[in-house]
């Protein structure tokens, strides 16, 4: 049996399409070489994604993250929340340790919410009778830091020493706080707000117990998902070893094949209609609710799936072939589905070395700058799902869970593997196609700068699964198992 051909990464270029047919009539039109105009469009589309929130939350005074509330102030406690878990866990069988954990964690902790949430712990551990005392002591140091951490906008100090003072109130008798007062605190500090709800219970009280076993359930799933990655980490080195060596050897098929020249510009067209769309939308969406108009349901799922769709016709509109145009965008069954899915799973696990790389990354330039910036809070930007997720409603959690592990990986490789990756893959190699391609992905997620290391590297690796496969199935169930486990993994923490 014959080996089949050695890979080329360099750009693979189509033959022109026959546009002539045998009488001498047009049999499709050739579109002209759109790519400079659609460049322009693109760089502009991302500028308004970047910039549009940047310029609506500086004139709101929204930058800074102690200014947030509700949902918004609890996702950005997700770290905290793990990480506090595991120590209420812990002091389960090792209170000492436990307490130890918990003063690393308060001294990396900047602002209001993160002190406070750690103040609240220390009430809830009370060792050796201490937690009061040092849950004060935590709260007292905050108006020191509060300067340099928070930066708190004028107007916005009021509502903080509000909710300072409630903190404060709630640690000193939890029992004293009223219906109200709770609700409050649960608003802006969720599970913290329970486990100080409950410090003051006896230690065999059930409502006490209920939530020590919920912080020991996410402690053990946490730590499997941790021998999960590294086993999964260690599999795909392994994987990755064994694909560069059959490259090598010239025994490994990549199946992708670029769009022919002279449409490859009507792929690049389709991808900057949708960011153009996405970005219009967006600011329609940001721009209601300031002016007070509420969002009219259809209007947020018109925005869902209007720029998905305008992308995927945009071939057709512009007299590619549909044939031609949903076999070039990887619309196909490739080798059969359940083929595909299984290369999406196989893929998925090569390219957790790739995604722990670039996460890597992330946390080195965080660390970096922070110590260039004295400190600086230098964690990125949360991402809606994740605040939608804090809120805690079953049904709010079931349909984002089928909006980021069901459409937005249809969505996304359609327009970023399908459409971009394929027009950028005949003029340019392997590696800077999927890094020009996986860089724009990740600029225009909102979780900012320092997210897009570790965003790159995941959206280089679909990249990678579109050109092994071709077929578009492969990459959309490795999107679908990245996406489904983060948001299985939020769904647990939020509780």
């Amino acid at each position: 049996m014959e080996d089949p051909p050695v890979h080329d990464s360099s750009p693979v270029p189509m033959p022109e399409p026959d546009s002539v047919s045998d009488g001498g009539a047009p049999l499709h039109p050739v579109p002209r070489d759109t790519s400079r105009i659609s460049w322009g469009v693109i760089a502009v589309s991302i500028l308004l994604i970047v910039g549009f929130p940047l310029v609506i939350g500086g004139e709101n005074g929204e930058s800074d993250k102690d200014a947030a509330t509700g949902a918004a102030a609890r996702a950005g406690l997700v770290d905290y929340e793990v990480a506090a878990k595991q120590i209420v866990a812990v002091a389960k069988v090792d209170p000492v340790k436990a307490t130890e954990a918990l003063g690393e964690i308060r001294e990396s902790a900047e602002g209001l919410h993160p002190v406070a949430a750690v103040a609240m712990v220390y009430r809830f551990l009370d060792t050796e009778g201490q937690g009061e005392e040092k849950a004060l002591e935590v709260l007292d140091s905050l108006p020191e830091e509060a300067p340099q951490a928070t930066g708190e906008a004028e107007g916005k100090s009021e509502d903080q020493a509000a909710l300072l003072a409630l903190a404060r109130k709630g640690i000193e008798d939890p029992a004293g706080l009223s219906e109200e007062e709770r609700t409050k605190l649960e608003a802006s500090f969720g599970w913290f707000a329970e486990l100080l709800e409950v410090s003051a219970l006896p230690e065999d009280d059930p409502e006490r117990q209920a939530l020590v076993a919920k912080a020991l359930l996410v402690t053990v799933v946490s730590n499997l998902g941790i021998l999960t990655v590294i086993t999964a980490g260690l599999a795909g080195v392994g994987l990755l070893i064994f694909v560069l060596l059959r490259v090598r050897e010239g025994r490994f098929h990549f199946r992708f094949s670029a769009p022919s020249p002279a449409f490859a510009p009507v792929y690049l067209e389709a991808f900057a209609v949708y960011l153009l769309a996405m970005a219009l939308l967006d600011i329609v969406m940001t721009v209601l609710p300031l002016a007070g108009i509420p969002l009219p349901f259809g209007l947020y799922v018109f925005s869902l799936f209007m720029p998905f769709l305008l992308a995927l016709n945009w071939p057709l509109l512009r007299g590619v072939p549909k044939a031609e145009a949903r076999a070039q965008m990887g619309w196909t069954r490739g080798k059969g589905v359940w083929r595909e899915i299984a290369a999406g799973l196989t893929g998925y696990v090569a390219m957790v070395p790739i995604i722990l790389t670039g996460l890597a990354v992330t946390l080195l330039l965080m660390g970096a700058v922070s110590s260039l910036t004295g400190g600086k809070d230098t964690s990125p930007v949360m991402h809606p799902i994740v605040e939608g997720l804090a809120e805690g409603n079953l049904g709010v959690s079931l349909f984002l869970f089928v909006l980021a592990a069901g459409m937005a990986p249809v969505f996304e490789e359609t327009v970023f593997r399908g459409a971009f990756f394929a027009s950028l893959r005949g003029r340019m190699s392997l590696v800077s196609a999927g890094l020009l391609s996986c860089f724009i992905f990740a600029v225009v997620h909102p979780q900012g700068v320092y997210a897009i290391p570790a965003l790159s590297a995941i959206g280089f690796g679909f990249a990678c699964i579109r050109e092994w496969r071709h077929s578009l199935i492969a990459s959309m169930t490795a999107h679908s198992l990245n996406n489904a486990l983060l948001v299985v993994g939020l769904i647990l923490v939020f509780g």
